[in-house]
């Protein structure tokens, strides 16, 4: 069962991936962020502005595909309390990412966070890995 804050659903599941509507009641757009629709999540992230913080954890899909993670306090978090997923995991793992150097998806997929898909590399062998499987970085 979701929770319900002045409303507004919040999924329980992390992305609810086999099932992109928005957990609202009689929405049926397509999730962005833990189950909600851009509407509805906004919505949500509108009542910071009345002291409502989302829970630790929380994660939503960027545009880009990158996943931004709610991680307050943590050296890779900016001061809004948001983390890039990916590097969030590699310093959880393998400790600060060495200046110059940035987190690689290895399949290439930017939701795929799984530690032994990420590995640090330096800008110019990221360029370069992306370029020889003709992937954007």
């Amino acid at each position: 069962m979701p929770d319900v804050i002045n409303g507004v659903v919040l999924a329980v599941d992390r992305f609810k991936v086999n099932n992109r509507l928005c957990a609202q009641v009689d929405c049926a757009s397509s999730t962005i962020c833990i189950g909600l629709c851009d509407t509805h999540f906004h919505q949500l992230v509108t009542l910071s502005d009345y002291g409502f913080e989302l829970p630790e954890g929380y994660c939503y899909l960027i545009g880009s595909g990158y996943v931004f993670i709610r991680a307050p306090g943590h050296p890779e978090a900016n001061p809004s309390g948001w983390a890039r997923e990916h590097r969030k995991v590699w310093h959880d793992e393998h400790g600060p990412i060495p200046a110059g150097y940035v987190v690689h998806h290895i399949d290439s997929n930017r939701t795929n966070n799984a530690p032994g898909n990420l590995q640090a590399l330096s800008t110019t062998e990221h360029g370069r890995a992306h370029r020889r499987y003709g992937v954007i970085a």
